[in-house]
């Protein structure tokens, strides 16, 4: 009997010490594994100097409605400009037949600023440590000079291009230019402007083949406030910019 007592309370005390027990812990469910990144587009990849790599050619693309190609620009078509007298009666006149037989650019004169970057023929951008330059097809086969963070001198002799500075803006290139004479159109359609105008233009690469380019003209004499427009270039990177000439005594304006 005292046996059996003893075996029932030993049975008892060790089902009531497996009943406390705490529950064994949980195991940890494995991590989820991390997505990878997207591989990086070839475009976006630093060149050589760790900028964003603009270089390359690009071409405007400007179409009607019609999807025809458009040569002959008047930027009044696209944007709202606020103009100030002197330079709306230049233009009404410029617009008309006889002021487009004026055009700067007819005779075979540099295009300017920001007229360059929407000829209708190719450029390239070419990018060395300090300086961006533009190769200009078009117009008399010129060029533009970007001397990367730097000021503008203080007296700045004034050229069709004007003297411009550049820096980085994250991935988008920016381009401050003064010093202009006042010999140029803003476009083909007659737009005028003043030595004292001032411009800002920025490209930012979208992807392989499409490079925005945004501008902003300053220039208190002909205009009442500071205006601009942005437009996509399109990459040709199969393609390289060839000889042109622009004869003088042109008679076909």
């Amino acid at each position: 009997m005292m046996r059996l007592r003893l075996f029932l309370l030993f049975t008892l005390c060790g089902a009531m010490a497996v009943a406390q027990a705490p529950p064994a812990p949980a195991k940890p469910k494995p991590a989820a594994a991390k997505p990878k990144p997207a591989p990086e587009a070839p475009w976006t990849k630093k060149n050589a100097y760790g900028e964003p790599d603009l270089s390359g050619v690009w071409q405007q693309q400007f179409r009607d409605k019609q999807g025809r190609p458009v040569v002959g620009l008047d930027l009044a078509d696209f944007t709202d400009i606020p103009y100030k007298p002197a330079a709306k009666a230049a233009y009404d006149f410029n617009k008309t037949p006889k002021g487009q037989a004026t055009d700067p650019e007819g005779y075979c004169m540099p295009a300017g600023v920001p007229r360059t970057t929407g000829l209708p023929y190719p450029l390239r951008l070419l990018q060395t440590p300090g300086l961006v330059t533009i190769l200009l097809e078009g117009n008399v086969h010129s060029y533009r000079m970007i001397f990367m963070n730097q000021e503008h001198p203080k007296d700045v002799n004034p050229t069709w291009m004007g003297h411009s500075a550049g820096k980085w803006e994250g991935d988008t290139l920016v381009i401050d230019t003064v010093g202009f004479n006042d010999k140029t159109w803003l476009d083909p359609g007659g737009h005028v402007h003043s030595d004292q105008m001032h411009t800002i233009e920025r490209f930012t690469r979208l992807t392989e083949n499409q490079l925005k380019y945004e501008f902003v003209i300053d220039d208190p004499v002909m205009y009442s406030k500071p205006w601009g427009w942005d437009y996509v270039l399109v990459g040709h990177h199969d393609w390289e910019i060839i000889e042109y000439v622009c004869n003088e005594n042109n008679k076909d304006i």
